[in-house]
């Protein structure tokens, strides 16, 4: 997820070295049968019960419901279920964010990697209500020296002092790369969605998100533990997935040096189309809008991008998997401070429902 460090260097000669950086941060499977022609109507494949019948006619079934009617759940079923956010299902993705970075003090581009580790899995609290929990773990690496770090929260005189500073003035960019803050989410959603006309589905789920400051270098991470609210909101139609996700974090404690607070908005809104009656392909766009209210200068608190991508849903080892790959780009940005121009996001999905487990 996005964070923003503001980075500023002061020499005791009074030279200013300012350094902020924004991180913002088909394959069809079918199955065959000889066919067997005889007289004999027993020979020929039996068409679904009408319990089965009845379920494969919706793309939001309950699975698990239709696993004890004795059916099968189709691909498209599988593929809707993997992109509902709130999914009765535990997932593994894995996201990659190539991000181009310019702006302020930085000329030329400059590149930001952001690899995430994404554990999400429901625990059912009733028959009614379903507790999802997301972790992110991160692994960044940024054009950041990490010395800069060190020097957080000194005054003026120390920073001139410190035998590191040099080195920093000599070299702000060098690469930094470790763990960022670890991120937890967790969404009070009901089992099923609403019901709406069309067949399609009206989810939402609401609750809390927490940051950590594990960072391995200071430079990668706020230094503070922050906390606020979420909630997620999303329809689930037989062509079309539209939906918001919101996270705010207010910091109330620092883990070492002091730091400044943090005061940060995430806000994911997901666009997709069916293209294929498996719903096996989709396209759409993910994206980020990153908001820091204690940036300085109206015109550097806000970054939105927009960004379009494909999703492909199949199976490895009889394991549901999503990949999807989609280009962004930030139509509002940074006026005068670094930040996200370009992104571009991988994601691979491996899935198991918990209907299987």
């Amino acid at each position: 997820m996005p964070s923003t460090k503001i980075l500023a260097i002061r020499s005791g000669s009074g030279a200013l070295l300012a350094l902020t950086l924004l991180l913002n941060t088909a394959h069809a499977e079918t199955g065959s049968a000889t066919a067997q022609h005889a007289s004999s109507s027993k020979d020929e494949a039996p068409a679904p019960s009408a319990d089965c019948a009845h379920f494969y006619a919706d793309i939001n079934a309950d699975l698990k419901a239709e696993m004890k009617a004795g059916c099968k759940p189709t691909e498209a079923q599988i593929g809707q279920l993997m992109n509902n956010p709130v999914g009765n299902l535990v997932m593994f993705p894995l996201q990659n964010d190539y991000t181009r970075v310019k702006g302020g003090p930085i000329g030329n581009y400059k590149d930001v990697n952001r690899t995430q580790f994404i554990p999400t899995f429901p625990i059912k609290l009733n028959d009614d209500w379903n507790l999802i929990n997301r972790i992110s773990i991160p692994i960044v690496s940024e054009p950041v020296n990490k010395h800069i770090g060190g020097l957080f929260g000194d005054t003026p005189q120390q920073i001139a002092q410190d035998p590191k500073t040099q080195s920093i003035i000599n070299d702000p960019f060098s690469r930094t790369t470790g763990l960022g803050d670890i991120t937890y989410v967790g969404l009070v959603a009901p089992s099923q969605g609403k019901k709406l006309g069309g067949d399609g589905v009206l989810i939402w789920g609401v609750g809390g998100t927490l940051m950590v400051p594990t960072a391995s270098e200071a430079v990668q991470g706020t230094g503070k533990y922050s906390a606020g609210p979420s909630a997620v909101l999303a329809y689930m139609g037989p062509e079309w997935i539209l939906g918001i996700f919101p996270q705010q974090w207010w910091s109330f404690a620092s883990s070492k040096k002091d730091r400044p607070s943090v005061n940060m908005t995430n806000i994911q809104y997901f666009i997709q189309k069916k293209l294929d009656d498996a719903g096996k392909w989709h396209i759409g766009m993910t994206p980020n809008i990153s908001i820091n209210w204690n940036a300085k200068g109206g015109g550097n608190k806000v970054n939105l991008p927009v960004g379009l991508g494909i999703n492909y849903t199949t199976k490895l080892a009889g394991i549901p998997i999503k990949y999807g790959f989609e280009v962004q780009y930030s139509v509002i940005q940074q006026s005068s401070m670094p930040g996200a121009r370009w992104n571009y996001r991988f994601v691979i999905l491996p899935a198991i429902p918990k209907f299987l487990l």
